[in-house]
């Protein structure tokens, strides 16, 4: 039976449409209605493991690969986790202290090297999935992971110590910009940074005034908190109109910002004007982007 054959009679057998079909490949009815006319040539790996799940057909049902079902799997496990090749390669390198490439990630995707076992268990590891599920050509877009247990406003993806915390938007570090309310994005963060059942979110740096530590358009990853000790590095509102990260200093009815960049001037709050000031969360860590 041809590969548009076989595509036809189990979309039949299982009483789908071709559009129902096309909804669960993520693509169009008219190249569903190609596919099944035997027009297969330019059919991409990822819209072929789409294909199977909608039909509850293993991949191979639908034709032969001709690379192994690891060097798929691994492509459908990382993009399905939103890794590029060189995050997926630096993440590898940081869990395991085994130095992994993007060129070898390419390589072993492409089918042009085959990889250890030993590589092999670590990718499973990474992606929480059992070594005979990785070498497989079962796939599974319901993958089930643990990774963000007990920690507040985290969103799993599919790797055992990553986790996605949310980012809001841009608070000054030197022109008095309002702390915006709404999430931008979603950054990821090692779930062995952050403490469960406490609250974190990263902040978008904007501004000089902290140079040369944060930098504009640095994330900051930020622990929740209305307090922090005297000398840390926090988010703090002014009037609950400014926000902005700052090194704050107390003493005796005083509270002090200081910026790092000496153009800077401290900001200086005393008596019952300290009122003025409310810390917004600890400063724990930061990501630069380039």
């Amino acid at each position: 039976m041809e590969i548009g054959e076989k595509i036809k009679s189990r979309r039949k057998e299982l009483g789908l449409t071709m559009l129902e079909v096309a909804q669960k490949s993520n693509v169009s009815e008219a190249t569903v209605s190609r596919w099944e006319s035997g027009n297969i040539a330019n059919m991409r790996r990822d819209k072929i493991v789409l294909l199977a799940n909608a039909l509850n057909v293993p991949p191979s049902y639908i034709m032969e690969w001709d690379i192994s079902p690891f060097a798929v799997k691994l492509k459908f496990l990382r993009e399905n986790s939103g890794y590029s090749m060189d995050k997926l390669a630096k993440l590898y390198t940081s869990k395991f202290d085994k130095v992994m490439t993007s060129n070898k990630i390419n390589d072993y995707e492409s089918g042009t090297n085959s990889a250890p076992f030993s590589v092999i268990e670590n990718f499973a590891k990474l992606f929480n999935v059992t070594t005979d599920y990785i070498m497989s050509d079962v796939f599974d877009d319901d993958l089930d992971t643990d990774c963000s247990k007990n920690v507040i406003n985290a969103i799993p993806i599919n790797s055992s110590d990553i986790i996605k915390l949310p980012v809001y938007g841009k608070v000054s570090a030197g022109n008095g910009m309002y702390a915006e309310d709404n999430i931008i994005d979603y950054e990821n963060v090692d779930k062995n940074d952050v403490i469960p059942g406490e609250e974190y979110y990263y902040l978008k740096i904007c501004g000089d005034s902290m140079y040369p530590i944060f930098m504009d358009g640095d994330y900051v990853l930020v622990k929740k908190q209305t307090s922090v000790d005297s000398g840390s590095y926090a988010v703090v509102l002014v009037d609950d109109e400014e926000g902005f990260v700052k090194k704050v200093v107390y003493d005796s009815n005083l509270v002090e910002l200081l910026s790092i960049n000496p153009m800077y001037p401290p900001r200086r709050f005393e008596n019952e004007n300290v009122l003025k000031v409310r810390v917004q969360g600890l400063v724990k860590g930061m990501k630069r982007k380039f």
